[in-house]
């Protein structure tokens, strides 16, 4: 188990999809939590950009969680269109720990679809569903813990 600045935790759409945000909650069994992250996004799976806002000249250092149940939301100041988003955490109480929902726009067609989605350090694919939300069109919800 990790705990450092190289760790990441990446969602492989396997579609370009467009995205608004992201949404990080800490983990609800253990006073852990992320409390400052970086984004970054790919088209292949090999070269990554960190999010900038527009017209800034360093990466953005979004301010994360203060406590393991609150839900954060950051929004992009503008939409973002990748085959893959990667969120990784810079800063964090006891350990690295987060779940995450990340805010997508709607597909053309407005059906949902599936989506793969993998640990780092660990090869653990899984199905998600992606679903409606209420705020922004759609998004994938996850559940799982970052260790």
């Amino acid at each position: 188990r990790y705990s450092d600045e190289h760790e990441y935790i990446q969602v492989n759409f396997h579609l370009p999809t467009t995205m608004a945000g992201v949404r990080i909650q800490g983990d609800p069994n253990s006073q852990s939590w992320v409390t400052k992250f970086m984004v970054k996004f790919s088209n292949d799976g090999q070269r990554w950009t960190p999010y900038y806002q527009s017209f800034a000249v360093e990466p953005k250092m979004f301010d994360g969680n203060t406590d393991k149940d609150t839900m954060v939301s950051v929004f992009f100041d503008r939409e973002i269109t990748a085959r893959y988003l990667r969120i990784v955490p810079q800063a964090w109480h006891g350990r690295i720990a987060l779940r995450f929902e990340v805010l997508e726009c709607p597909t053309p067609t407005g059906k949902s679809r599936e989506v793969k989605f993998k640990f780092t350090r660990q090869q653990l694919p899984f199905l998600l569903h992606v679903q409606e939300s209420s705020r922004r069109g759609c998004s994938v919800k996850i559940e799982f813990l970052v260790i």
